[in-house]
């Protein structure tokens, strides 16, 4: 099965850089690379994609992401971002974001799952609840500390993110909608900060 990409990018070597390391998977197809706003919507109006995975800075503003969202229901936005932040946010049910110092096997396996509607528990999410732990660590805070500081519920959550389950899986896991699992998550890793600070 190919999953058709188009990449959107401002900066030339990024875009073709991006392309070329998406190009690597068997299952992807880049069909084409935009560098503006405009370009973008025309390509995707010839080349119906089933992917696009552009740079924020192409859209400018999240009212034009949503605008492209709504007018192209059919395809996956893939917003590359700096800011953990934006992880969490839902700006349509066709959009999500993708930390760009994510690994590369990590975008293509959320394609993957996207193809198969599931959501993706982003590697980011992991990564900062790994460095807390090591974090924890470091500081001296035993791992019984933490256990006595998170609920069952919340333990089983921090499993599976570690064990990189997918965001659906850990939503019918916990049996959580996906708003509860986000503001979990985000209650498991204030807890490790709260016990990593002096």
């Amino acid at each position: 099965m190919a999953i058709r990409v188009v990449v959107a990018h401002p900066e030339v070597l990024y875009k073709q850089a991006l392309s070329n390391a998406l190009s690597l998977f068997n299952e992807i197809v880049v069909v084409n690379q935009a560098r503006f706003y405009e370009e973008l919507l025309s390509i995707i109006r010839n080349e119906s994609p089933d992917f696009v995975v552009a740079a924020f800075e192409i859209f400018v503003t999240e009212q034009r992401i949503v605008e492209a969202a709504e007018a192209f229901p059919y395809v996956n936005f893939i917003l590359l971002t700096k800011r953990s932040e934006d992880t969490l946010k839902c700006l349509k049910e066709n959009v999500q974001s993708f930390l760009t110092f994510g690994y590369l096997v990590d975008l293509y396996r959320m394609m993957l799952l996207t193809v198969e509607n599931k959501k993706f528990a982003q590697p980011a999410v992991i990564k900062n609840v790994l460095s807390s732990l090591r974090k924890l660590e470091e500081s001296g805070v035993t791992t019984e500390t933490l256990l006595l500081d998170l609920d069952q519920k919340k333990l089983s959550i921090l499993v599976d993110i570690i064990l990189g389950k997918s965001f659906d899986e850990i939503c019918y896991n916990q049996k959580l909608k996906s708003d509860e699992l986000n503001n979990e998550i985000e209650k498991i890793l204030e807890t490790m900060k709260n016990l990593i600070r002096p």
